[in-house]
């Protein structure tokens, strides 16, 4: 049970991670402020991947650890990108409505 809970700590580590640099990022290049929804829900995301890690049977072991966490951060990049593609198609921002002819 202690290597399951590590894989999910690992994944959710390796989301805050992302979550921080992406921030980082964001707000060198348009200022943008701190938002705690936003990282915990990529914070969430990954510890949903590493639930996933662990329901497949992957091991946390020291060999792999470093591997596991480029892993996971990989994962979470692709499926908060796909999320937001699909979230973006059902729910277009207001600019994007407003030019649609009614």
């Amino acid at each position: 049970m202690l290597m399951d809970i590590s894989a999910i700590i690992l994944s959710a580590i390796a989301g805050a991670g992302y979550g921080v640099l992406f921030y980082v990022k964001a707000r060198q290049n348009s200022g943008e402020k701190f938002d705690s929804v936003k990282l915990g829900a990529t914070v969430l995301l990954a510890a949903l991947i590493g639930i996933a890690m662990v329901a497949a049977g992957m091991p946390v072991t020291q060999a792999t650890v470093d591997v596991q966490i480029a892993a996971y951060v990989g994962y979470i990049v692709v499926l908060e990108t796909l999320l937001k593609v699909i979230w973006r198609k059902l729910d277009p921002p207001e600019r994007a409505r407003a030019e649609v002819p009614a």
